[in-house]
């Protein structure tokens, strides 16, 4: 499906035919396909709605993008939905309707990007789904490089000709500075120098989805918002220590759960056990 506004296409996908909207943002890369094992999997009691992200999948976005207006657009989609739903049922069995409040899924980046919004504007959400997610702390280097004009310089021509950024890795790799999940997942996004592009294109564009991690806890606790944190035990990317740090500042609202697994948690044994967590959320 498509959503067409005036700053570009937004391309998502319907899981599931579920009486509650459950909006899934992917991570870094990915794509709404991403989430049709979890779709499968809760579809009976969710329709997830699935966008790709701008920069990722069938999107084509050409304006620029906050917190503000990309909650605008997640209405527009859950309105759009409601309204080709209501004209399938033919006056049968109710369909999921546009909500005021969201519950929302976000996987690795795509949570990020939903504790930005929810920073800025918490009395729009009712839940908070949270797996792998990047945001439970400040990482330097992405700040650096994206929230000061010296640093995206810095990173641009990085980007471009990034050998001495490589021999750096090595030898912080060397000197046990960089675990070797991290060296491995970063020259995964910087051997391809398309790839190189991408990820300047990307992080550049979500700049305004800032992290502000202890803000962000604190808010969680205050106003008693439900969140459930999903972390991998040998996830070596989002680790579950800085999870607990984080759940630990946002209170008995937040519900942790640390699974058997890595950072890739939408797959296989992995998403059955996070539907499974979903669902008993759900009930309680």
């Amino acid at each position: 499906m498509f959503l067409e506004t005036a700053g570009g296409t937004i391309h998502y996908k319907r899981f599931g035919e579920g009486p509650r909207f459950l909006i899934a943002l992917h991570g870094y890369g990915e794509n709404a396909d991403h989430f049709a094992t979890l779709g499968s999997l809760l579809g009976w009691e969710y329709s997830l709605l699935c966008p790709d992200l701008p920069l990722h999948g069938q999107t084509n976005w050409h304006s620029a993008l906050d917190p503000s207006s990309f909650l605008d657009l997640i209405d527009q989609i859950c309105q759009q939905e409601a309204r080709t739903q209501g004209n399938e049922t033919d006056g049968k069995e109710k369909q999921p309707a546009a909500v005021k409040k969201l519950t929302v899924l976000g996987y690795s980046m795509g949570a990020r990007l939903w504790l930005s919004a929810y920073r800025q504007h918490p009395e729009k959400f009712e839940q908070l789904i949270l797996v792998a997610p990047d945001g439970l702390i400040v990482n330097p280097w992405y700040w650096f490089a994206t929230q000061t004009h010296i640093g995206n310089g810095v990173f641009r021509r990085t980007m471009a000709n990034p050998a001495w950024f490589f021999k750096a890795t090595q030898w912080a790799k060397k000197i046990k500075l960089l675990n070797e999940s991290v060296f491995k997942f970063t020259h995964r996004f910087l051997d391809d120098p398309r790839q190189r592009q991408e990820l300047y294109e990307r992080w550049t564009f979500f700049r305004s989805f800032r992290s502000v991690p202890s803000e962000t806890a604190q808010l969680v606790k205050n106003r008693q918002t439900p969140v459930l944190l999903l972390l991998g035990k040998y996830d070596r990317i989002i680790t579950a220590a800085n999870g607990k740090r984080w759940q630990a500042k946002a209170g008995p609202s937040c519900r942790l759960e640390i699974l058997p697994a890595g950072h890739r948690l939408l797959q296989g044994p992995s998403a059955e056990a996070i539907a499974a967590s979903i669902l008993q959320n759900l009930r309680s």
